[in-house]
């Protein structure tokens, strides 16, 4: 693991970035009712975003290894994977 602490600090979206967030979401087909209320909800809005944005133009497309609803269920056991190990430390 590495050396980098986490820390856990709130920062509050504006209204201008999440209407950019949900135009983003809408333009790129988006194949999930948006939840923002709900954590692992948006941890997938993360990944699709990481996914389907153009962060870095050496990014190279490749065929995925799972559909959305395998990386959603994936998504939600490495969640509650982690979860679990950090209430019984």
């Amino acid at each position: 693991m590495g050396e980098r602490k986490i820390v856990w600090r709130v920062k509050r979206a504006s209204q201008e970035e999440l209407d950019s967030l949900l135009s983003f979401l809408e333009k790129t087909s988006f194949p999930f009712r948006v939840d923002l209320s709900h954590w692992k909800q948006r941890s997938l809005i993360n990944a699709w975003v990481l996914i389907k944005s153009s962060y870095s133009s050496k990014r190279q497309e490749v065929e995925p290894e799972m559909n959305l609803s395998e990386m959603e269920d994936e998504i939600g056991e490495q969640c509650d994977k982690l979860s679990n190990s950090l209430l019984s430390a």
